[in-house]
């Protein structure tokens, strides 16, 4: 009799032993797989991480530069606003002396009528007064002509400036535009910023490691930890988690949760990101940028 329970002790532990040794043997591999995908996610990331950093340090130089380009547009453009302004003051100070002299010529010209008319019992001259006043008249007409060139050079000096200032402002307004867009640049990279309604497609799912493959990548705008709207046929169907950007796709996880029962993300399925960064949805709202059909429930 104890030899016999003997034995049937000994298959029950032998069994036992080979069921556990099956199961141990399915738990390493199952960890050595986990490990494996894990250490590929770092590398990648490492790599994305280091990319990231050397365009954030190209664009911060851009600004640097463009940065000094308008300060030395904004000092040109002060020295001919002020050359301008000098060449204005001596156009008028020209102007005026040309004036004066023209009032000068119309006195002669009265003068010499005048003379015209002179008694012969005067001691004067009149041939010789009408030779001294047509002297002057000649000598005032001269000037005359030297103040009208020089009013002709200084009206070409003026709109010259007033080029080089036009020029000079639209350098200013561009520069100003580029140091704009290079911020928004640079406040994307350092502040995670994602735009309100950029959308995208489902390109693959991995249901087993719950999650799916996006065609938004950091070129469209995607940024890390983003909560984005999945929606089919116009329909919010759930949500998924940005984790992992690359150039032109991103890895995101599928927020199991989110979806309505009987449904689940699938390629094709539409990507829209709200604004909204939580998980946790409470009820299904119409989405902007899609078709405005009846809203479904989504559980908590």
């Amino acid at each position: 009799m104890a030899p016999k329970i003997f034995s049937i002790l000994t298959l029950i532990i032998a069994g036992v032993a080979a069921y556990l040794g099956f199961e141990g043997n399915k738990l390493v591999v199952t960890l050595q797989d986990t490990g494996l995908r894990t250490h590929n996610i770092l590398e990648l990331t490492k790599a994305e991480l280091k990319r990231t950093k050397s365009e954030y340090d190209k664009v911060e130089a851009l600004l640097t530069k463009t940065e000094a380009e308008l300060a030395e547009t904004k000092t040109k453009l002060r020295d001919t606003e002020a050359e301008l302004a000098s060449t204005k003051t001596k156009l008028e100070a020209v102007t005026a002396e040309r004036d004066a002299q023209k009032a000068a010529l119309e006195d002669m010209q009265t003068k010499i009528a005048e003379a015209l008319g002179i008694p012969k019992g005067d001691n004067l001259d009149p041939t010789q007064a009408i030779a001294a006043i047509k002297e002057q008249i000649a000598t005032m007409a001269a000037k005359v002509k030297d103040q009208e060139a020089k009013i002709v050079e200084l009206e070409k000096i003026r709109a010259e400036h007033e080029t080089i200032i036009a020029g000079l402002t639209a350098d200013k307004k561009r520069n100003e535009e580029e140091i704009a867009q290079k911020k928004k640049t640079i406040d994307k990279y350092s502040k995670n910023i994602i735009d309100k309604g950029l959308k995208g497609k489902v390109m693959a799912v991995n249901p087993g490691w719950g999650f799916c493959v996006l065609s938004t990548g950091d070129k469209q705008g995607a940024a890390n930890g983003k909560i984005m709207i999945v929606a089919r046929d116009g329909k919010a169907i759930g949500k998924v988690k940005i984790t992992n950007v690359e150039a032109n796709q991103s890895i995101a996880d599928i927020q199991a949760g989110t979806f309505v029962r009987g449904m689940f993300v699938q390629p094709g399925d539409e990507v829209i990101y709200t604004g909204e960064d939580k998980v946790k949805i409470e009820e299904a709202a119409p989405v902007a940028g899609v078709a405005p059909n009846p809203p479904l429930p989504l559980p908590n």
